[in-house]
Order: C-alpha cells, then structure tokens, then sequence
C-alpha cells in the first residue's frame, strides 16, 4: 500500500518540494533587500507565509520518518515473535514478511528524494546557501 501511495504522489511531491525550497528562498531574499521599505505589516505577513512553508515541508518530511519508522518497527516485530510456536505454513508467511520487510518503505519526491527529519535539515541548508548565492549576486 505505501508503495501505491509514493507512485500516486511522488510527482506531486517533487513539484512541493522543489516550489517551496524556491518560494522559501525567493520570499526571505525579499524580505532582506525590502527590510527597510516595506512595512512591518508586510514583513509580518511574509514571516508568516515564510512559516508556513517551511511547515508544510517538515509535515511531509516527519510523515516520511513515521512511515520509516514504523516499517523497522515492523521487521522487529517479526523478528521478535515466537515462530518456533506456530504452524509451519504461518512461519513461511512470516518469512515472506521479514523478507520484504528488510528494505524499509519510504514516501520519496520523484523517487530521488527521500522524505524524512534528516533530510528537512538538508533542505533547509540548501535553501539557505541559495539564498546567499542571491545575496552575494545583487
């Protein structure tokens, strides 16, 4: 069922991904060059959409980790039950469950990017060192 999911919106993903680091960008390089014309209203409202961004990111990225984690959780689970105690034909289930529980699930952007909390931090880095690129260009 992950899988289906990740294929439905991995498309989607990458156009989230790649637009909100740009919007991020692109909205903190204006509020540094308009700092001193712009009203505090407006930089206000551009903090604001600036926080939202970025929330809309981590909610895809901690959603990632959870799937992650939830699937080791899984392949533990597995390990850890009392096979030797059931029927031989469960056990095979079982083994067929382990088996493809060793690779983990995860919600990817474009299947090139995989979401998760270690990979919003680089998100946020990328973003930032663009944002000097601008700063450094103007």
């Amino acid at each position: 069922m992950a899988e289906k999911m990740d294929k439905a919106f991995t498309i989607v993903l990458l156009g989230q991904l790649f637009g909100s680091s740009l919007l991020i960008c692109l909205n903190g390089f204006n509020v540094i060059v308009n700092s001193e014309r712009v009203q505090r209203t407006s930089l206000i409202t551009f903090a604001f959409y600036e926080a939202s961004m970025l929330t809309f990111l981590y909610a895809y990225c901690f959603i990632g980790e959870c799937l992650i984690q939830e699937s080791k959780r899984f392949r533990e689970a597995c390990y850890e039950c009392a096979w030797y105690d059931i029927p031989p034909h469960q056990a095979r289930d079982l083994i067929l469950c382990m088996a493809r529980a060793q690779q983990p699930l995860y919600l990817t952007a474009g299947k090139i990017y995989v979401f998760s909390l270690e990979n919003f931090t680089q998100i946020i880095k990328t973003t930032i060192a663009y944002l000097s690129v601008l700063r450094t260009l103007t």
